[in-house]
């Protein structure tokens, strides 16, 4: 199992919608990523740091689960831009990836 995470970082300088994100986005992501072999997605929204005084590094995280690398190129390679142009409407920070195979 493959999985893309996705990391929206949390500064002073950065705005994130919970609601859009967790309601629109998530109902978006879905529509267009299933036909192209998404098994499952799970999005967090972060609470704090370690510290429970200190906002946490990111404002939410996204995993996207996928059989293979081999689909997941071809998805992200169809729906790119669709996404980033939806995510405008919930953030002005770029976010960071990761691709990861589960191993246990």
């Amino acid at each position: 199992m493959i999985v893309v995470s996705m990391f929206f970082p949390n500064t002073n300088q950065t705005d994130f919608d919970n609601i859009y994100y967790a309601d629109s986005h998530y109902k978006n992501l879905k529509n267009l990523l299933n036909p192209l072999g998404l098994v499952g997605i799970e999005m967090q929204s972060g609470i704090s740091d370690t510290n429970p005084e200190t906002p946490p590094k990111y404002h939410a995280i996204t995993n996207f689960k996928f059989e293979s690398i081999e689909n997941v190129h071809n998805a992200f390679i169809q729906t790119a831009k669709a996404i980033i142009i939806d995510s405008a409407n919930f953030t002005n920070t770029k976010p960071l990836f990761q691709i990861s195979e589960i191993i246990v």
